[in-house]
């Protein structure tokens, strides 16, 4: 798609032991100081938790500043994309209040009572099949 610009930051890459996945994760003062220089129009994350009352939590401490500052540097939308384990769990490290999401993408294994709560605070959530 001509339309799509996709920046991918640099900075150091490291495994998350916490992750059930071996998910991995770039994380830094390099990364930092490249998303600082950056305005998006659109932010897609993931999370660890997300809940209406406490936000958007991630388990992992090296993740912080850089969802903190991923999120302060989107002048447009911002996405969290998240399935129904993360949905109204909080974690250890907390970087963004609820009011900074725009959309949701969860599968349709998530809670229902959670749901309600998250779009309460003006989040559109849509549910995608699990299968």
């Amino acid at each position: 798609n001509n339309k799509v610009k996709l920046i991918l930051i640099g900075g150091e890459v490291i495994r998350n032991a916490a992750s059930t996945n071996s998910k991995m994760c770039t994380t830094g003062d390099y990364a930092v100081s490249q998303i600082e220089n950056v305005l998006a129009n659109v932010c897609i994350i993931g999370v660890s938790g997300i809940t209406e009352d406490r936000g958007l939590s991630t388990a992992v401490i090296n993740e912080l500043t850089i969802n903190r500052e991923m999120i302060k540097s989107c002048f447009g939308e911002v996405i969290v994309v998240a399935d129904h384990r993360k949905i109204g769990v909080n974690h250890n490290y907390l970087f963004a209040d609820i009011s900074n999401v725009n959309y949701l993408i969860t599968d349709n294994k998530s809670n229902p009572e959670n749901i309600k709560k998250i779009e309460k605070e003006g989040v559109e959530v849509i549910l995608v099949n699990a299968e």
